[in-house]
Formats: C-alpha cells, sequence, structure tokens
C-alpha cells in the first residue's frame, strides 16, 4: 500500500512539472512556406567532381569512354571556372576526345543543377546552365608522352562548340560494337585471330 501511495505522489508530481513546460501560446506555422532557391548557393566542387563521373559511369557502364584513364574536375565558386583535366590512352583521336567531352561537360551541368536548382540540367539540344555562369577549361593528355590531345576553353555565357547530344555517339559506338562482335574470329588461345 505504501508503494501505491509513493508511486501515485510521483505521478502526480511529473503531471504538475510537465504541465508547466507547456507553451502558453501556439507557435505560427506558414501557411505557404518559400521553396524558391537561394540566389548565391555555393558549388561544392568536390561533390560535382564525385556527381559528374558517377553520371558518366552510368552511361553503358562508362564502355563508350573506355580510352579515358583519369579525370579530374575542380573549380573556383570566387572566379566562377570549371577546370577539367583528363588523360587518355595512347592512340585516342581528338574526335574521341570531343565525344568524350560532350558527354562530360552534360554530366557536369546535371551535376551542378543538383547543387543548384536555378541551373538547369543537359538537354540532346543544350549543355545546361551552369555554363552560363562558369567558364570551363578542359585538358586531355596522351598517356603515353603528356601531349595535348584535346582543349577547350568557354567564356561563361558564350556557345560551346560541341554537339550537346552525346546518346547520338553512345549509339554509333553500340552499332560498332555489335558489327565488331559479329566479326571477331578467336583462335583455339582465346586471342583474336581476324576482326575484318
Amino acid at each position: 500500500m505504501r508503494m501505491t501511495v509513493k508511486s501515485a505522489i510521483c505521478c502526480l508530481a511529473a503531471a504538475f512539472l510537465f504541465a508547466g513546460c507547456v507553451p502558453k501560446e501556439a507557435t505560427p506555422i506558414a501557411a505557404n512556406p518559400d521553396f524558391v532557391p537561394g540566389e548565391n548557393i555555393e558549388m561544392d566542387f568536390i561533390q560535382l567532381h564525385n556527381d559528374a563521373l558517377e553520371y558518366m559511369a552510368s552511361i553503358e557502364d562508362g564502355e563508350p569512354y573506355v580510352f579515358v584513364s583519369n579525370v579530374d574536375i575542380s573549380g573556383s565558386g570566387e572566379t566562377k571556372e570549371i577546370d577539367i583535366n583528363a588523360s587518355v590512352a595512347d592512340g585516342t583521336t581528338e574526335d574521341d576526345c570531343r565525344q568524350f567531352a560532350s558527354a562530360l561537360l552534360r554530366q557536369i551541368s546535371d551535376a551542378a543543377a543538383m547543387q543548384d536548382p536555378n541551373f538547369e540540367t543537359g538537354s540532346p539540344e543544350s549543355f545546361g546552365g551552369v555554363f552560363n555562369t562558369y567558364k570551363v577549361h578542359m585538358t586531355v593528355l596522351n598517356d603515353k608522352d603528356n601531349s595535348v590531345v584535346y582543349e577547350l576553353e568557354v567564356p561563361a555565357g558564350e556557345k560551346i562548340p560541341l554537339d550537346p547530344d552525346y546518346e547520338k555517339y553512345v549509339e554509333e559506338w553500340l552499332h560498332n560494337q555489335e558489327v565488331y562482335q559479329e566479326h571477331v574470329v578467336y583462335g583455339l588461345d582465346g586471342k583474336v585471330v581476324s576482326d575484318d
């Protein structure tokens, strides 16, 4: 009986204590919150690098661009610049690098739009909105001798001299892969004997 009385007294004391913590007035809640993104969202270039490369890897598992051995994307929010440095296998053509640049710029644009919804994403007709604000500089070097295979520099707001429709290149690459696979002859040792 003593335990029941003590428990009841403790419960009443707790109820009085907690009753004193209730706010006297209701906190007003905005009926129409403002979801408009801010004007000065700072770009996280490490995240931009990671997201853009992840998007590139999702294009046919990255296979159309197997000639690319390394990519580094960096930049500056203060100077509004995006710098891209890449390395490619010896024998990679300038046209291959242009196709790679087209796809990478679209993926960078999409990654930037994820961080700042003020930027449009890319499409087959456009590289997106980030390049209206940021200057882009891209250098692609040959792995073997570090010679420049391709270079691109476009001031902010100017037209990028590439076709943003990288999907055409991927379709052509897939077609060429099919044709190649149909004509490859392997020897008993598993090596390619003929690829006419």
